[in-house]
């Protein structure tokens, strides 16, 4: 007997973890065979004597589940609970560490999480099993089981569908609000209406006032950029509405919920930065572009100038350097293309110049919509 794995009841094992797995979407053996067979020709016998522990899983199967239910071979093959140790301390350990995982954990059964499912780590779900659109779903169905702490509760459920579809919703909340820096960005925001009036007469600014404006105003248009493209992320990797079973978790609400936050002020936020664009004697100009340095993440830069309209004058211009591929610094489905790949022009300095223009005119542009830098959004490197 291995010190995770039962060697002599692994079929037991992987009996009840099918029938779990049946369980939280909700399928009978009949919607198995049909939801594989595409992949396997399987026969709905297989399933039935798979549900009854009359046969074992096979490598096939395993994958077959993988590629068209997103849980990996791991979770079929491994029991989700193991006896509970002895000693009141190790109830407390197993306590404080499923707190720190969003999750309750409590001695049902004198049982407790199989540790093993720690050493496999959160998989990365392909997203060619499927498409990009399903990516995210797929992500949030891999990452609950190989968690063992949601395992565990979905082990002790009544209900496994029902908590599968809480522990899905939490999941997906938790990755948003994981993968982006939310409070940089109102900090940002923040700091620009504090410092700022929209209204502020810039004839009257010495040339440090308006550099120390522009560095402000830079920077809430910089995180405003950031949110702009990351909101475009989550679009790109959830915007399958239900064309496999795994998608079709993505509920409305689920997605609603989780991204409601980052996307209540944007409309707010593009009206304010046009009042602050938006002037009868100045323009303010921005240029994003990408030194070319051979490294495998450059360094990009987003340069902003104060103009006087009457005689072209520049009064200031400040330059922020920050690295476009930090930005999406998280679990994604595949690689993002850094701005280099995406270059159009070069500068005098031979830098890659990839966006340019008037910052109101750009703007201005997304009247109808509350969104913009378009030329930011990810584009992914493919397999």
């Amino acid at each position: 007997m291995g010190k995770y794995f039962n060697t002599a009841e692994s079929r037991a094992t992987v009996t009840k973890n099918y029938n779990r797995v049946r369980a939280m979407f909700d399928l009978n053996n009949k919607q198995v065979t049909e939801l594989l067979q595409p992949i396997g020709n399987f026969q709905y016998t297989r399933f039935r004597r798979l549900a009854t522990g009359d046969r074992d899983i096979t490598p096939e199967e395993l994958n077959a589940f993988y590629e068209a239910l997103g849980i990996p071979p791991v979770t079929f093959i491994y029991p989700w609970t193991i006896p509970s140790k002895t000693g009141a301390n190790n109830v407390f350990d197993f306590a404080v560490a499923a707190k720190a995982h969003n999750q309750e954990w409590l001695p049902y059964q004198l049982t407790e999480p199989n540790p093993i499912f720690t050493y496999f780590g959160e998989n990365v779900y392909p997203y060619v099993f499927t498409n990009i659109g399903s990516w995210l779903s797929g992500q949030m169905i891999s990452k609950i089981t190989t968690n063992r702490f949601s395992l565990y509760r979905l082990s002790s459920s009544d209900n496994v569908r029902e908590d599968f579809l809480q522990l899905y919703s939490s999941a997906l909340k938790n990755y948003v609000e994981t993968s982006f820096p939310n409070d940089g960005y109102l900090h940002a925001i923040k700091e620009l209406t504090d410092e700022y009036d929209p209204n502020g007469d810039y004839p009257h600014m010495s040339d440090t006032q308006c550099t120390a404006f522009l560095t402000i105003f830079g920077n809430a248009l910089l995180a405003y950029a950031h949110k702009c493209a990351y909101l475009n992320f989550l679009s790109q990797v959830t915007a399958d509405s239900g064309t496999n079973i795994v998608s079709q978790q993505m509920k409305g609400s689920y997605r609603k919920r989780a991204t409601m936050p980052l996307r209540r002020d944007m409309s707010e936020t593009i009206s304010l930065l046009r009042s602050y664009a938006d002037s009868d004697s100045h323009t303010i100009q921005y240029e994003i572009s990408t030194s070319v340095d051979g490294s495998s993440n450059p360094k990009d830069t987003f340069s902003v100038s104060l103009i006087q309209k009457e005689d072209r004058t520049e009064l200031a211009n400040i330059s922020i350097d920050f690295r476009y591929l930090d930005w999406f610094d998280f679990v994604t489905p595949t690689s993002v293309q850094p701005l280099l790949d995406r270059s159009t022009s070069k500068t005098d300095s031979g830098n890659i110049v990839y966006s340019s223009g008037n910052i109101l005119e750009l703007l201005e542009s997304s009247k109808y919509s509350d969104m913009c830098f378009k030329e930011l959004y990810p584009v992914f490197n493919k397999f």
